[in-house]
């Protein structure tokens, strides 16, 4: 009869610590006892991670002028529309919010990086106007041996 009491509580406890890894998850306990908090850690301002965001915003072809970002995000916080616009290009929210963080820490980083993977796009860009496929291949070619 003891030995069923001891198996019980015994099972009871690793139930009780198996339901808890499953809920909390492997690894989400700090050193000091505490929870981790759950999902990606916030994004900080580093020189890297501006250049890398003005490679991004190179690539969707936005604009590299820390400025114009400023304006964009001003426009968008009083929901006022920029009437004439032409071609309508999206500034995700997110990806302001750290072109902002950037402008104030990083500024040349952020330009410097956005600026020179613009102009490769625009060469890349060049290269397809190019008939010859084995032309246009070798150029494609040439322009990321020296972006590279």
């Amino acid at each position: 009869m003891k030995c069923l009491i001891w198996m019980t509580i015994f099972s009871t406890y690793m139930l009780g610590t198996a339901v808890d890894s499953v809920i909390i998850g492997p690894g989400a306990w700090y050193p000091s006892g505490n929870i981790r908090p759950a999902g990606k850690p916030k994004w900080k301002p580093t020189s890297s991670s501006c250049c890398k965001l003005g490679e991004k915003t190179a690539k969707k072809r936005l604009s590299c002028n820390i400025g114009v970002h400023a304006v964009t995000r001003r426009l968008a916080k009083s929901k006022v529309k920029m009437m004439f616009s032409k071609r309508k290009k999206r500034y995700p929210k997110a990806l302001s919010a750290k072109i902002a963080k950037c402008s104030y820490n990083y500024p040349k980083y952020f330009e410097k990086c956005c600026n020179y993977r613009a102009e490769y796009y625009k060469h890349l860009e060049m290269c397809r106007k190019r008939r010859p496929k084995a032309v246009r291949k070798q150029c494609r070619r040439n322009v990321r041996r020296r972006y590279s």
